[in-house]
């Protein structure tokens, strides 16, 4: 968040406009499907007057848990996120394999993948937006844009062909 001017302070969380939980950290060599489970329990119990909650990141919970319990946190959010809240979810790709990215992904009101890259010489990251209120996207769903540290966002003119 500094990188983009959004800087967080102490006056933020003192004055209960933000609120900051760990997210757990699993044990090596040990399954972590309880440890998904016990956040979900977390984010459920989180007051209602913090109307979006970004859990950042489940990646190394959902590198070390099973399928199963990966789609049950994955549907826990959805039943929060029916009673009026948002959740965003943040992921690297590598947490998942593809049958279950996309199953996750089917779970999702919202799905959207971010990545890096850097054409000539120039470094870009994309938003790829995949589904948006239940509905798949497959075409003109791509931003491309750069991070101004104290200014915010830049969009990138960019196009891609698929062939």
């Amino acid at each position: 968040m500094n990188s983009l001017g959004l800087e967080i302070s102490e006056t933020d969380i003192r004055s209960k406009n933000l609120s900051v939980y760990p997210v757990p950290e699993p044990v090596f060599g040990e399954e972590s499907g309880n440890m998904l489970t016990d956040l979900a329990l977390d984010l459920d119990r989180v007051p209602s007057k913090y109307g979006l909650i970004v859990v950042d990141a489940i990646t190394n919970l959902a590198r070390t848990s099973q399928d199963n319990a990966i789609m049950g946190f994955f549907s826990n959010c959805k039943k929060m996120s029916s009673k009026g809240r948002t959740i965003v979810l943040v992921a690297h790709s590598s947490a998942f394999s593809a049958d279950l990215r996309g199953r996750a992904a089917s779970v999702c009101e919202t799905f959207m993948e971010l990545s890096t890259g850097k054409p000539r010489d120039r470094p870009m990251r994309k938003a790829e937006l995949l589904k948006v209120d239940d509905i798949d996207l497959d075409r003109d769903n791509v931003v491309a844009f750069d991070v101004q540290p104290q200014l915010g966002m830049q969009i990138i003119p960019f196009s891609q062909a698929k062939a």
